[in-house]
């Protein structure tokens, strides 16, 4: 039996020319991968700095809303003394001091309510933790806001720190300074010795208002306010700063203290010839909410108006 070879066809292989095209082919869709993945980097990278900065504003209007919320005044539960002569020395104790306003029906101490211009913010809060087993702290520290030139980190090259983004303004930054030690003291903080720490970074403009209950509006100045440097129920922050690429971006926020309003009873101490108010929320023992309807709270219900309107 004779067997005959057969050619199969297709041995020959790949012309030049089907190399080249398959080569260009390849070449394009490795580009177009590479360029792929190096803008899928850079946009993960560049939306993950633009989070990190709003996540680090948040982050700050956080720490100052839990300072406001956790202001601390007597006068949420109880009403300004009225001392008989031989209570007299001991109620006046705290009486025209720069720390204390006067002394409520419980014998505590009236913290003020300090703000200078509208940029600074001095205040007691009751929200104070130890960092250190056993130290002479409580639950209650002095806290003061403030505002202070930023200055550029070395190695920081966004647009913002540099100047060349679409505002020369001077960049600022809110501090927060804390003082814990023998709070109730009538001795004047120094602020200069208390060290403070940034809380919001590359701000251009910043302010407080204050909550008044008679206008119903915020008001910038807390002279305006009626008796507000003993009694506050909701503050306003209202702050303008510039991202890393030179934007200036609007934030309000409208923060209320924790204590809600309530009418407590009469009640006459045994061992004092001084009386108890029934309500507390006011300076002097009368009804807080008189003016307001039943439900205080909902003069907050459209987020209050400015004082400017």
């Amino acid at each position: 039996m004779i067997l005959k070879n057969k050619t199969i066809p297709g041995e020959e292989g790949f012309t030049l020319i089907e190399v080249m095209v398959a080569t260009v082919i390849l070449t394009f869709l490795t580009f177009g991968i590479v360029k792929m993945t190096d803008n899928s980097i850079l946009t993960k990278e560049r939306v993950t700095a633009e989070d990190q900065e709003a996540l680090r504003i948040e982050m700050g209007i956080a720490r100052i809303e839990e300072d406001l919320a956790s202001l601390y005044t007597p006068l949420f539960f109880a009403a300004k003394a009225e001392a008989a002569p031989l209570e007299e020395e001991a109620f006046s104790r705290y009486e025209g001091g720069e720390k204390f306003a006067f002394t409520s029906t419980l014998g505590h101490p009236v913290p003020f309510i300090i703000s200078a211009d509208k940029t600074t913010l001095e205040f007691m809060v009751y929200n104070n933790r130890r960092r250190v087993e056993d130290s002479k702290q409580s639950t209650f520290a002095w806290v003061r806001y403030s505002l202070r030139k930023w200055e550029r980190k070395e190695g920081d090259d966004d647009e913002a720190a540099s100047g060349s983004g679409s505002s020369n303004k001077e960049l600022l930054e809110l501090v927060r300074a804390q003082s814990a030690e023998d709070p109730f003291s009538l001795e004047k903080i120094d602020w200069e010795k208390v060290k403070a720490y940034p809380v919001l970074s590359r701000i251009t403009a910043f302010e407080f208002n204050f909550w008044d209950e008679k206008s119903k509006k915020f008001l910038e100045s807390l002279t305006e306010v009626e008796n507000g440097k003993q009694l506050l129920r909701a503050f306003k922050i209202k702050f303008t700063w510039m991202n890393k690429q030179g934007v200036e971006l609007e934030e309000s926020k409208i923060i209320r203290t924790n204590w809600p309003y309530f009418k407590a009873k009469a009640k006459k101490d045994p061992n004092s010839s001084s009386t108890s108010s029934g309500f507390g929320g006011a300076i002097d023992g009368s009804d807080p909410l008189k003016d307001f309807g039943n439900d205080p709270s909902g003069i907050f219900k459209d987020g209050g108006s400015d004082g400017d309107e």
